[in-house]
C-alpha cells in the first residue's frame, strides 16, 4: 500500500511539472511577440486635440441632397402662334387691305396660343388715332393675345405715330420721348421672343443702342430657343431690295453687327416680312424666313406671291413652321429645328 501511495504521488507530481513547464513557455511565446512588434509613432493629429468636424445648415443638407438626386427641369407645354405680314393700302380708308379681317380669322381658326405680326399693318402718312383703334379692336376680335413688331408703314408719321402707338397699344397714358422704344422681348414656355424695331428711330436698319440691348438681353436668357422678329430682313435676300436700299445694305456695318449678334447667341429662327413673300434662307446656322403678306401683289419676279401666312408650332426643342394660304390650307411645311 506504501508503494501505491508512492506511485500516485510521482505521477501527481509528474503532471503538475509539465502544467508549470507548457504555462512558461506560453508566456516566453507571447513576451517575445510583444517585443517584436513594430513601433507605432503618434502623428501630430493624434497628439493634438481631435478637429471638429465643420457644421452643415440645413440649407447645405438640402442643396448636397438636390446634388445627388437632381430636380428634373419643369417640362414645358407645346405651342403654337401665327404670323401675318403686309396688309398695308394706301387705297382704302382702313389703312389695310379688305383680306386682312378674312386672314385674321383663318389664323384664329387654327388655334394659336397668340398671334405675331411682322409689320406694315397699315399706312400712317399722318396721325390718325381712329385708324390704330379700329384696327386693334379687329385684331382683338381674333387674337387675345398679340406682338408687333413695327413696320415703316405702321410709324410713316415717326415721333407723333410713335406716340400715338404708346398710347393705344402699349397703354402708356401720357408718352415722352423716352418712351418711344418700340422693340421688347418677351418669354413663353420655353422659348425666348425678340421683337425688333428696324424702321424706327432708323429707316431700314437697328440704331446701335438697341443693337446693344438686343446683346444683352440675349446673354441673359436661358431659354430653350430663340426666336427674333424684325420687320426688315437682317439678311439680303434679294439683289433688287439690296440696288435700292429696300433692305439693311446702305447701312452695312450695322446690318452685319446685327447679324453677328443673332450667330454668336445662336438664334434658332428670324422672322420677317418688307418683302411681300414668303422665302427662306439659313445664314450662319440662323434661319431666315419671310412670312408671306397679306394681299399685297408681288414686288420682284421669280418670288412667290400669294397671300399667305405662317403657323409655328414649338414642342420642346422642335420647331415646325408651316405656310398657309389666306384660306388656311397648306402650303408648305419645314421643320425648323
Amino acid at each position: 500500500m506504501e508503494r501505491n501511495w508512492v506511485l500516485t504521488f510521482v505521477v501527481y507530481f509528474a503532471v503538475f511539472s509539465l502544467i508549470v513547464i507548457v504555462g512558461m513557455v506560453s508566456v516566453r511565446l507571447i513576451t517575445h511577440q510583444t517585443d517584436t512588434a513594430p513601433t507605432v509613432t503618434p502623428s501630430l493629429a493624434s497628439s493634438s486635440a481631435p478637429e471638429e468636424l465643420p457644421k452643415i445648415t440645413p440649407e447645405e443638407t438640402k442643396q448636397n441632397a438636390n446634388a445627388q438626386n437632381p430636380v428634373p427641369p419643369t417640362p414645358t407645354k407645346p405651342f403654337s402662334f401665327v404670323v401675318l405680314a403686309d396688309a398695308e393700302d394706301y387705297g382704302v380708308p382702313s389703312g389695310h387691305n379688305a383680306i386682312l379681317e378674312h386672314m385674321l380669322a383663318s389664323g384664329a381658326a387654327q388655334k394659336p396660343t397668340f398671334a405675331i405680326f411682322s409689320g406694315d399693318l397699315i399706312t400712317m402718312p399722318d396721325t390718325l388715332p381712329s385708324r390704330i383703334t379700329n384696327l386693334l379692336a379687329l385684331l382683338n376680335r381674333h387674337y387675345p393675345t398679340y406682338y408687333i413688331a413695327f413696320g415703316k408703314h405702321d410709324i410713316e408719321c415717326g415721333n407723333q405715330c410713335v406716340d400715338v402707338w404708346n398710347k393705344l397699344f402699349f397703354h402708356i397714358k401720357n408718352p415722352t420721348k423716352k418712351d418711344r422704344i418700340l422693340y421688347h422681348s418677351f418669354d413663353h414656355e420655353n422659348t425666348h421672343f425678340v421683337l425688333l424695331s428696324s424702321d424706327y428711330p432708323l429707316k431700314h436698319g437697328v440704331d446701335d443702342a438697341q443693337l446693344a440691348w438686343l446683346d444683352d438681353d440675349l446673354t441673359k436668357t436661358d431659354k430653350e430657343n430663340i426666336i427674333v422678329v424684325s420687320h426688315v430682313p437682317p439678311i439680303n435676300f434679294y439683289k433688287e431690295s439690296t440696288e435700292t436700299c429696300h433692305d439693311m445694305t446702305c447701312d452695312e456695318a450695322r446690318r452685319m453687327r446685327l447679324q453677328n449678334i443673332l450667330a454668336k447667341h445662336h438664334v434658332d429662327l428670324v422672322l420677317s416680312g418688307h418683302e411681300h413673300t414668303f422665302d427662306h434662307r439659313i445664314v450662319d446656322n440662323v434661319v431666315y424666313i419671310l412670312a408671306g403678306n397679306v394681299g399685297n401683289g408681288k414686288r420682284y419676279k421669280n418670288t412667290l406671291w400669294q397671300s399667305s401666312f405662317l403657323y409655328i408650332t414649338i414642342d420642346g426643342p422642335h420647331i415646325t413652321l408651316k405656310l398657309l394660304d389666306e384660306n388656311g390650307n397648306a402650303l408648305q411645311q419645314k421643320p425648323i429645328k
